[in-house]
């Protein structure tokens, strides 16, 4: 009788640890399977696309969807696309509106910024560089994310524009830069009231 007792009592304290362990790791090593569905810019969750609606066309030969890019959006202000001139003049600011609509075909709100382009090596926001605004904002506000930003609920499209801003020491010639468009649902700021499209 007493050896049962003992067996049914170490029977009950091994159970008692299965149940009350910690579960606690260190670390581990598992392979799983992933999917991820890569887009041309139009079709991707953060839509930027070329194709302006009737209306909206003044600027479209700016912005192209270059193949030869791995079908990213490319913005050309070197003269060859509009009209006669060859560029922007030195200590000027030029603003094109509807240049590309970016949407948001995810599934929930987002806020974005666009960087500012630095074109002469003097800076984002001095000498010659390019900001981003939304055509139709009657501040016309760059949303470089430092003062204000953009915010795309699902569905909705924002016609961007740009503004070049030069001064007297600019360089004449012609400059390839590159720009960074940053989405995610919280916003950049934190506090204020974002742009909407």
């Amino acid at each position: 009788m007493k050896r049962r007792q003992l067996l049914a009592g170490v029977g009950m304290a091994a159970a008692g640890s299965t149940v009350f362990g910690t579960g606690a790791f260190t670390s581990t090593t598992a392979q799983r399977s992933v999917s991820v569905g890569v887009a041309n810019e139009e079709n991707a969750y953060l839509s930027l696309d070329d194709e302006l609606p009737q209306g909206r066309t003044e600027n479209a030969s700016i912005s192209e969807d270059i193949q030869s890019q791995g079908n990213e959006l490319v913005l050309d202000f070197n003269g060859n696309n509009i009209g006669g001139g060859q560029g922007v003049g030195k200590d000027s600011i030029y603003e094109f509106d509807n240049i590309f609509v970016i949407e948001n075909q995810g599934t929930q709100p987002i806020f974005v910024q666009i960087d500012n382009v630095d074109i002469d090596g003097n800076g984002a926001q001095s000498g010659a560089y390019l900001e981003f605004y939304v055509t139709g904002d009657s501040n016309r506000d760059r949303i470089d994310g430092s003062t204000q930003e953009l915010e795309l609920p699902v569905g909705t499209p924002a016609y961007i524009g740009a503004r070049v801003v030069t001064d007297d020491s600019t360089t004449l010639g012609t400059f390839n830069k590159g720009t960074t468009v940053h989405a995610q649902s919280d916003s950049f700021l934190g506090s204020g009231t974002p742009v909407s499209p």
